[in-house]
């Protein structure tokens, strides 16, 4: 591989992984759009259910964008997206201690879609760190 070749992927890194985010997200909120409707049409959403499906984004947000920041070594970015899913975990409950109105419906799915676009950028973000370690 030349060095042009390299170089190009390394610009290439941070837009692939928001890109995923935004795909997921939008596939999340037509979910969280069908779940709105079940809720106005008066079937029960469990309300545990916004606090379990917040950090999965984060977890797939982090995930993909590390899978598409770097092809080898698929195992480390798995484990960055995990640590992002948690960080994002931990400021996601310091929201709802400080906000009760977090855990409604179209919140939350705004949440999900920030906490999305977070876990790929950072996602994509640290993997890209790792493989940029031969510039001189």
């Amino acid at each position: 591989m030349t060095k042009t070749e390299n170089r190009k992927k390394a610009v290439g890194i941070g837009i692939k992984p928001l890109g995923a985010g935004i795909a997921l997200g939008v596939i999340v909120i037509t979910l969280m759009l069908f779940l709105g409707s079940l809720l106005i049409s008066g079937e029960k959403v469990p309300e545990s259910f916004s606090e379990v499906i917040i950090p999965i984004a984060a977890l797939f947000g982090g995930v993909f964008g590390g899978l598409l920041a770097g092809k080898q070594n698929r195992g480390n970015y798995v484990l960055t997206g995990l640590i992002v899913g948690l960080m994002l975990f931990g400021v996601r409950m310091i929201l709802v201690l400080f906000n009760d109105n977090a855990l409604m419906l179209n919140s939350t799915a705004v949440n999900v879609l920030i906490f999305l676009l977070l876990g790929s950028f950072f996602g994509g973000l640290m993997a890209g760190k790792k493989r940029k370690r031969h510039k001189k």
